[in-house]
C-alpha cells in the first residue's frame, strides 16, 4: 500500500487503487460493495494516482524491483510459517537457520537480505522457487486525475 499526500489531504492506495481518504478531521473508506466515497475540501485539489503494481517504483526507489522480489519472498515465508504454526524457534530447529533471521523476515527487515538467502529460506521450508523474469524498456508514465 501506499500514501500519497496532496496539502492536507492523505489517500491510501493499493494495487487495485484507491482504498481510502484520510484527513485529520474525517475518514472515508470502502462501502461494503466496494465503493469509494471521496470528497472536496473547498479550493483542495484531488489528485487521483493509480499504482504499477510495485509500491516501491511508486515512490521512485531506484532498487524498486529488488525491493519487490524481497518483499513477496518474505511474504510467501511468513506465510509458510503462519500456515504450518511455526515459530522462529521452531523454523530453527527445522531447517538449521538461525531464528533471528527468520525474525527478520517476519519483522519485514530485509535489508540484510540477499534474494538468493531468501530463495534458500524457501527452499529450507520445503518450497521449490521458480523465477520468471522479463525484460523491458523502463515507461515513466503515470496516469493522474485531478478532480
Amino acid at each position: 500500500m501506499a500514501v500519497r499526500e496532496k496539502s492536507k489531504l492523505r489517500f491510501l492506495y493499493t494495487e487495485e487503487g484507491l482504498l481510502a481518504e484520510i484527513t485529520p478531521e474525517k475518514a472515508h473508506a470502502e462501502t461494503p460493495e466496494g465503493d469509494v466515497t471521496m470528497s472536496k475540501t473547498r479550493g483542495e485539489e484531488l489528485e487521483l494516482v493509480h499504482g504499477s503494481g510495485n509500491v516501491f517504483r511508486d515512490f521512485d526507489d531506484p532498487q524498486a524491483d529488488i525491493l519487490q522480489l524481497k518483499s513477496i519472498l518474505a511474504a510467501q515465508i511468513i506465510g509458510i510459517l503462519d500456515d504450518r504454526n511455526l515459530s522462529v524457534r521452531k523454523a530453527q530447529q527445522l531447517t538449521g537457520i538461525a531464528a533471528s533471521e527468520f525474525s527478520r523476515v517476519r519483522n519485514a527487515k530485509l535489508t540484510r537480505f540477499t534474494v538468493d538467502r531468501l530463495m534458500t529460506l524457501l527452499n529450507k521450508l520445503d518450497q521449490e522457487v521458480e523465477v520468471t523474469v522479463t525484460i523491458r524498456p523502463r515507461t515513466h508514465t503515470h496516469h493522474h486525475v485531478s478532480v
